[in-house]
């Protein structure tokens, strides 16, 4: 699979490479879902640590958090068109397929979702993804981090670029504990709310050019 197509498609798995090599490497996929303030989120991933090798399913709800180990030989994926199947489990764009059982943490999902009227954001050569044309370069825009604050369940950050400003505020609860990457290797714990309240501010100099707010957003604070 060519890069520029990775590039063009950065849903699709960009590691295959390294299911071959000993080296350090980690990608995982998230898929959300909000029902009336009532929310959960799957996150599908893979995680190689030199020879050990396993996939890995995550689930998070407004109260819970859940890590299910997998053998990499469980592990498939597609690129045309774009899924990835882990066990039983079937995730793609137009629907995801749960079969998930894990006596231990006491957790058993089994059902179908699906996803309509997909909105795919608008690309072209010089702007393949939402990175714009940085997804040529290392994931940045030379934006800089001015105020960044967290005061109990209270995030309030401001970047800088240029004279643009960009405000973000969001109240959320304790979070739940993820399991994330250092060097490849799944040895942090991070806590992520999926029930977030987020505000944002588009500033133009002093003059506000976007503003909105939401409930029940994604966050995480890695202090």
């Amino acid at each position: 699979m060519s890069r520029l197509y990775l590039i063009r498609n950065p849903e699709v798995f960009q590691g295959e490479k390294y299911l071959k090599i000993g080296k350090n490497y980690f990608e995982r996929w998230y898929f959300k879902n909000i029902s009336k303030g009532e929310g959960i989120s799957f996150i599908p991933g893979i995680n190689i640590e030199e020879t050990n090798k396993k996939a890995f399913i995550q689930v998070i709800t407004n109260s819970s958090s859940y890590f299910i180990d997998y053998s990499i030989n469980d592990f498939r994926f597609g690129h045309n068109p774009f899924y990835i199947k882990i066990g039983k489990n079937i995730f793609s764009k137009d629907f995801i397929y749960l079969d998930i059982l894990d006596n231990k943490q006491n957790i058993k999902i089994n059902g179908k979702i699906k996803y309509t009227n997909n909105q795919n954001i608008k690309t072209n050569t010089l702007s393949p993804n939402i990175m714009g044309p940085f997804s040529y370069l290392p994931l940045y825009n030379n934006s800089k981090i001015i105020k960044y604050i967290v005061n109990g369940n209270l995030l309030s950050i401001t970047l800088k670029k240029n004279n643009y400003y960009l405000e973000v505020k969001s109240l959320f609860d304790k979070g739940l504990k993820l399991s994330a990457p250092v060097k490849g290797k799944m040895q942090k714990n991070i806590f992520e709310s999926i029930s977030a309240n987020v505000s944002i501010i588009l500033r133009l100099g002093n003059k506000v050019i976007f503003s909105d707010s939401s409930t029940n957003c994604g966050i995480e604070v890695v202090k």
